[in-house]
């Protein structure tokens, strides 16, 4: 995932989740009758930290969703290509998966993206509210610099027109000039409340409300709360200087002249400080000054008790859950899709040593374009279809059929459609993903239950042999690998036989996992882009290593304790999809830029990062001894055989969601 999709994340959680903390202070204020300004300042400082904290919270919790929204309409994909799968050897036929494609346009100018135009937005609004601040704290660190020192913590300067308490972590009380002038009860009341604000370390509290504003600028709460924050930690402090005084006319007389006085200079103090009185909101304040002399308004005995043992909760219910659609097909359209000039196929290498296959230098076949059609047009079910249970080790292979045989495989011919021994799991894999739409950061396997989430577990274990066939024309065309007929017939048609036998209902997500980001090392890129011959087109299968590979060719082998991976002919895109897929136990996004075609060749040793992933066309590993000494791990070998690097970053990865499913019906 990249940097700006990660913001989108973040911004999306600070946007609603919120609120949730908002209406819980405000219930616990409601539930307990808490009216006390000390109190309610304490519930309002939490939310203003809990939307600090909540957006990272929300990002890095896992996600519980609730299927409560409605269903949205699906995106029409205006082009359908195929892309071969890179597992796929000769005699194994697996389904490709079919990716959505739009044509593309030379323009003069094109309007950035809706999700670089919002975050390149949001960083312009906290760019501004910082410059903002710096200049209220530099006019600050100037006034502080004129003052003159009274004695600890207390200052008098000529540019301020009312006492201001300033500072973060050594705070100070400000006096304005012509304080000696004033009566001993205005003295004794103003030095009582600024001395409160320090005691009660409202500067530190002042501080992240200002942070809050510039990180949530768009958010009317945080307006809002870092408002009641502000005025309630002024009513606090009146309520202190009330307990010292406790003559409230007289207090409020002090008050009204400090407002006058602020009123009359024209302006509102601009320091990052805590004024005594300010030009708005005078009368309100007045009127409160007197329902705190009065000393019956309720407070909480223990807020950070209360607060503690009603508010974690709620922040992590506001960070886990969140709201989806009920059988919506998500399709994250950010996921790159990469599509390989030919099938790449996998197949076994030969030990070193043996003799090499010549072949002369020939100029690498043009690619075929790949088919393009549409299998979201309407299309009918099967007019029969046998649906019986089997057992894997008792199926019978179909001929020509994929999978990789043993019972596990599917065959079409013109209008007919056979399935050997699969799993429900295999035929959801087949149908809405191998045959239907892609999922975002797919690497799983042709037959990975990784890609699929709930359902019983009879869906993972149960096996059912199926036979359909159909008179409808589009599905009695021309079939074979990547042909319109066999991509309907194992698509639309399979998942509309599901859906009424199975009662299958489903639905797509996509979450934020670890992965892989391969990156140019900082040694430098050590391979050279392919020259024409480098590969060949029609080499044999079994290739020898340091011969010239076949064109489009994966294959993996031993050599003593060693793994070793050949490429013939692919971009550092397909060999990063091959890391992922069949090396590593996590995605690989390819973030080198370098583009071009490359002859790859790696030798590495597993470890714990390299699980052993049996495929086609894979050997078993010998656990004879060798003389060859074990080399390099995988990370190393990037770095010095190829001049490349894998570093830890997070992408997103779509799975299919199992809602419902029942047994087949009889037939």
């Amino acid at each position: 995932m990249n940097w700006q999709s990660q913001m989108m994340e973040l911004l999306a959680a600070s946007l609603i989740r919120p609120v949730v903390l908002a209406a819980a202070a405000w219930l616990i204020l409601r539930v307990y009758k808490v009216r006390h300004p000390a109190s309610r300042h304490a519930v309002w400082t939490a939310v203003l930290i809990g939307m600090m904290v909540l957006p990272l919270v929300s990002v890095i919790a896992p996600q519980w969703k609730l299927p409560l929204l409605p269903k949205k309409p699906e995106p029409v994909a205006h082009t359908q290509i195929q892309a071969p799968d890179f597992t796929a050897t000769e005699s194994s036929d697996v389904r490709p998966a079919i990716i959505a494609s739009a044509p593309s346009h030379a323009a003069k100018f094109a309007w950035p993206a809706p999700q670089t135009l919002i975050v390149w937005v949001y960083f312009a609004g906290v760019l501004a509210m910082t410059i903002f601040r710096l200049m209220g704290w530099a006019l600050l660190l100037r006034i502080m610099s004129k003052s003159r020192l009274l004695r600890t913590r207390l200052l008098e300067s000529n540019e301020v027109v009312t006492p201001v308490t300033v500072g973060v972590l050594r705070p100070s009380v400000i006096l304005p000039a012509g304080w000696r002038d004033w009566s001993a009860s205005t003295k004794h009341a103003v030095l009582t409340h600024e001395f409160a604000h320090i005691r009660r370390r409202d500067t530190l509290t002042s501080s992240l409300t200002r942070l809050a504003k510039c990180i949530y600028w768009f958010h009317p709460l945080a307006w809002w709360v870092s408002r009641q924050v502000s005025e309630l930690a002024e009513l606090s402090c009146d309520a202190a200087a009330l307990e010292k005084n406790g003559d409230p006319g007289g207090y409020s007389r002090i008050l009204l002249g400090f407002a006058e006085t602020v009123n009359a200079a024209g302006y509102r103090a601009a320091v990052p400080g805590l004024a005594i009185a300010s030009r708005s909101g005078m009368g309100q304040r007045i009127d409160q000054v007197f329902e705190l002399a009065d000393g019956n308004l309720r407070r909480l005995s223990r807020p950070g008790t209360v607060l503690a043992f009603m508010g974690v909760p709620v922040m992590c219910i506001a960070a886990v859950v969140g709201l989806t659609t009920p059988a919506s097909r998500v399709f994250h359209q950010a996921a790159a899709v990469i599509i390989p000039s030919q099938p790449v196929v996998v197949a076994q290498l030969q030990q070193p040593g043996a003799s090499p296959v010549q072949a002369p230098p020939v100029t690498p076949a043009p690619v075929k374009p790949p088919i393009s059609q549409s299998p979201r047009v309407p299309v009918s079910g099967f007019d029969v279809a046998s649906i019986k249970p089997c057992s894997f080790a008792d199926a019978p292979l179909v001929p020509g059929g994929r999978g990789g045989g043993g019972g596990r495989s599917l065959n079409t011919s013109p209008g007919r459609l056979n399935i050997g021994c699969m799993t429900v799991s295999d035929l959801i894999n087949v149908a809405y993903k191998s045959s239907g739409d892609p999922l975002a950061n797919d690497s799983a396997g042709p037959f990975d239950d990784k890609r699929l989430r709930g359902g019983p577990a009879w869906v993972y274990s149960e096996r059912y042999t199926i036979e359909a066939a159909t008179d409808s024309a589009v599905a009695n065309g021309t079939t074979g690998f990547q042909t319109a007929a066999d991509e309907i017939m194992s698509g639309p048609m399979l998942q509309r036989l599901l859906e009424e036998r199975f009662r299958l209902q489903t639905h797509r997500e996509v979450e934020t996992i670890p992965a892989y980001a391969l990156t140019a090392a900082k040694s430098g890129f050590k391979l050279k882009p392919m020259a024409p011959g480098d590969c060949i087109p029609d080499a044999p299968m079994k290739a020898v290593l340091g011969a010239k590979p076949r064109c489009g060719w994966t294959g993996r082998g031993t050599a003593g304790p060693n793994m070793i991976l050949v490429q013939g002919g692919v971009s550092l895109s397909r060999f990063s999809q091959v890391l992922g897929d069949l090396i590593l136990d996590r995605h690989v996004v390819d973030d080198t830029g370098i583009a071009g075609t490359f002859v790859i060749q790696l030798e590495y040793s597993p470890d714990d990062s390299t699980p052993d992933r049996p495929g086609p066309g894979r050997p078993v590993r010998s656990s004879e001894s060798s003389d060859i000494p074990p080399g390099p791990t995988i990370f190393t070998a990037l770095e010095q055989q190829l001049g490349l690097r894998l570093e830890s970053t997070k992408t997103p990865h779509g799975y299919i969601v199992i809602d419902r499913v029942e047994r087949p019906s009889e037939n």
